[in-house]
């Protein structure tokens, strides 16, 4: 992941850069597509916007919201959050699944690592490389897996 900017604007982006050579594996070529697939079908304020793919020599590139806040994950070892807090970000994860779930996407990979914070300290999922789109049965539940 690397922090551009846009030469006009100067706005600060996240660059996910993917070497051609591993996706080359049909399973992992899969799962840039349907990372892919996802992030561009979506429109949620907890889950990290999608500006554009694009290919170069070596790599494919997904241009993605820059989230200066840094990782849950590394905030969560520099201190403990209140009660308060705590309750704030899990609400808002939560609703981040019920968004995926209405749109029928399974998220399996829930884990502090995949949480990055927007200097309003929001927390917005940013990895779906192992998220998939199923058929929902409104009569059943599916389970969430990592």
């Amino acid at each position: 992941m690397f922090v551009v900017r846009h030469k006009e604007t100067a706005k600060l982006f996240a660059l996910k850069q993917i070497e051609k050579n591993i996706i080359q594996n049909p399973r992992r070529l899969k799962q840039v597509t349907i990372e892919k697939d996802i992030l561009s079908s979506l429109a949620c304020p907890y889950i990290a916007t999608l500006h554009a793919t694009f290919e170069s020599e070596n790599h494919l590139n997904f241009l993605l919201e820059f989230y200066p806040g840094g990782e849950l994950f590394f905030h969560l070892q520099r201190k403990q959050l209140t009660e308060a807090d705590a309750k704030c970000y899990f609400s808002e994860i939560v609703l981040m699944i019920e968004y995926l779930h209405s749109k029928k996407i399974l998220y399996r990979d829930l884990k502090v690592g995949n949480f990055y914070f927007f200097l309003n300290n929001k927390p917005l999922a940013r990895k779906f490389a192992i998220g998939y789109r199923r058929p929902f049965a409104p009569h059943r539940f599916w389970a969430l897996q990592s």
